[in-house]
């Protein structure tokens, strides 16, 4: 699994992120961690070295649909609009609590609504 990371926090924006914490869990615990730089610009290259880099499921900001499209055609599970900071999400995401408004960016609750209508279609 991955995390996005900015000044310890959960970087704002998956397409222009810069860093990534790749973590490795066994059985809801981390086993391993290291940080990778994400240099490509490109959103195709983006998902694509992520993929390459084994992330299954990805914690981050926002995240443009083209490169959710992208990642999720690729088999990696986008968890989208955390906020805070990253230690702290990380843990949360372990222990199966990311679903408290005190992660989600500001908005959040617009977004839930329209995706129930379908607004959202996170492509």
């Amino acid at each position: 699994m991955g995390i996005t990371v900015w000044e310890g926090r959960v970087a704002p924006l998956l397409d222009t992120a810069q860093r990534l914490w790749a973590v490795d869990v066994d059985g809801g615990r981390e086993v391993g961690r290291r940080e990778v730089a994400l240099t490509e610009v490109w959103l195709p290259h983006r998902a694509r070295r992520l993929a390459d880099e084994g992330i299954g499921v990805l914690l981050c900001g926002a995240v443009s649909r083209r490169l959710a499209g992208a990642l999720a055609a690729l088999g990696v599970q986008v968890v989208p609009w955390l906020a805070g900071d990253a230690e702290q999400v990380l843990q949360a995401y372990l222990r199966g609590e990311l679903n408290r408004p005190r992660w989600c960016m500001p908005g959040w609750r617009r977004w839930r609504r329209g995706r129930r209508r379908g607004a959202w279609k996170g492509g």
